[in-house]
């Protein structure tokens, strides 16, 4: 990907707008997604039990949709 004929190696995420409890930012990058979470500390004390369960989750989805692409195939 290229910006004015520079290549783009990262996008930062951002948002606009009021103060949110949990922000969910995905960006696709081809065959790749990165997935960034900010969480306010006061409305989830233990953000690294959300995390692990966000990264649980997103391993439970992955899997479903191989094995779905796997069947549907076959």
């Amino acid at each position: 990907m290229a910006l004015c004929g520079h290549p783009v190696a990262f996008m930062a995420p951002s948002i606009y707008g009021p103060p949110q409890a949990l922000t969910v930012h995905y960006h696709n990058y081809g065959s790749d997604i990165k997935v960034v979470l900010a969480v306010d500390d006061a409305q989830f004390p233990d953000c690294h039990q959300l995390l692990d369960g966000f990264a649980e989750a997103t391993r439970i989805i992955k899997n479903a949709a191989a094995l779905k692409t796997l069947t549907t195939s076959i």
